[in-house]
């Protein structure tokens, strides 16, 4: 089995936006990931983005697994690593959300550009993250889970390209903040494939995947 996954039987399915429901296998992929936010850039968010980033890869028949990430740890292949990062420069002149890189590692890494990703949905990048509202921490929460889910699709199956709903290559405001979004049917069934296959959480190649703000909003 490929790092960063197990299977847990379980009877539970996936379900697109679409309505169509993708019958998951009996044995249910589970994916490990690993929660890093040494500057705590996402407090107050953590366990929104979790839960968001879960549902979202329910829906496309897996099971996720979280534990939070320490200091100094040396890194393994017991999952992908998460890690909750400041705002980073721009692509083609478009903040960043999210990037994978696709690389020779002992584990898949997950990079979220939180700064950007609270411009993108309106809340300002000044104010210490403890000190937002529960409504914009909720927001923040689904937003930083949609990042999440984006780029661990890219880190579970690599040749994926980006599309349209959760994998846009560009995540607009409605996206990142409307109480759904929709996840293709066949996106579901090749992760499925992908985690069948054992190709799972293996990277290949050296190129860096990146999710971008496609309507900036303005700060508050």
């Amino acid at each position: 089995m490929a790092p960063g996954v197990a299977v847990a039987v379980l009877s539970l399915a996936a379900m697109p936006a679409d309505g169509e429901t993708v019958r998951a296998d009996a044995a249910r992929p589970v994916l490990r990931f690993v929660w890093f936010d040494p500057s705590q850039v996402a407090a107050g968010s953590e366990l929104l983005a979790r839960a968001e980033t879960a549902t979202l890869l329910a829906r496309m028949g897996a099971t996720v697994s979280w534990r939070r990430g320490t200091s100094g740890e040396a890194v393994g292949n017991d999952g992908v690593r998460v890690i909750l990062v400041g705002e980073g420069p721009p692509v083609s002149g478009v903040p960043v959300l999210g990037t994978t890189r696709k690389g020779h590692s002992a584990a898949p890494v997950v990079w979220v550009r939180v700064p950007n990703v609270r411009a993108a949905i309106g809340i300002s990048r000044s104010r210490p993250p403890l000190a937002l509202p529960p409504v914009e921490l909720h927001l923040l929460g689904v937003a930083l889970g949609r990042v999440i889910a984006h780029e661990i699709v890219h880190a579970v199956i690599p040749s994926v390209s980006h599309g349209t709903g959760l994998m846009s290559e560009s995540l607009s405001y409605h996206q990142l903040t409307a109480a759904s979004i929709p996840v293709d049917r066949e996106l579901a069934l090749a992760l499925q494939a992908a985690l069948r296959d054992d190709r799972g959480v293996a990277p290949s190649g050296s190129a860096v995947l990146a999710a971008k703000a496609r309507a900036q909003q303005q700060e508050r």
